[in-house]
């Protein structure tokens, strides 16, 4: 799977996290369209390995939270090594703001959301709060 999977939108949300924070004068598209060459080995809704099935061992979970202007499959790399160590993880598009795009349930869609400071601490404060919401739901669906 590729890891633009969003396409163009997944490149806006990087353009739009490019420039100074509220503006939207970001850089034109065929400045990130070269990202489109990257190609990372991203698995989606992945199957548990066949070796453990009658193990012994546990499948032990981490969930991986993606970082400012992000995204899960940006970090495939990471998670596929904590993978390959045995954890289960599950990785997930937040929709704080803080993902570079995530389709939302309304299918608007979502981009990454450049109008306020890193350093406006109740506007991080808020965007904590829905991770740790999202977060909850996930391990409830998970259980």
């Amino acid at each position: 799977m590729r890891w633009l999977r969003h396409g163009n939108n997944t490149l806006l949300g990087y353009a739009k996290a490019s420039v100074d924070y509220g503006k939207n004068n970001h850089p034109s598209l065929l400045l990130f369209r070269q990202l489109r060459k990257i190609n990372l080995d991203c698995v989606f809704n992945g199957e548990i390995s066949k070796d453990f099935e009658g193990s012994q061992r546990p499948l032990i979970p981490i969930i991986f939270c993606h970082g400012l202007s992000s995204n899960r499959t940006c970090h495939s790399g990471s998670c596929r090594d904590l993978a390959s160590h045995g954890y289960i993880v599950f990785a997930m598009d937040s929709c704080d703001g803080s993902s570079s795009y995530v389709d939302t349930e309304d299918g608007v869609g979502k981009f990454y959301d450049n109008s306020r400071q890193a350093q406006d601490m109740e506007f991080r404060h808020e965007q904590i709060k829905i991770r740790e919401s999202e977060t909850i739901d996930l391990i409830d669906e998970l259980y």
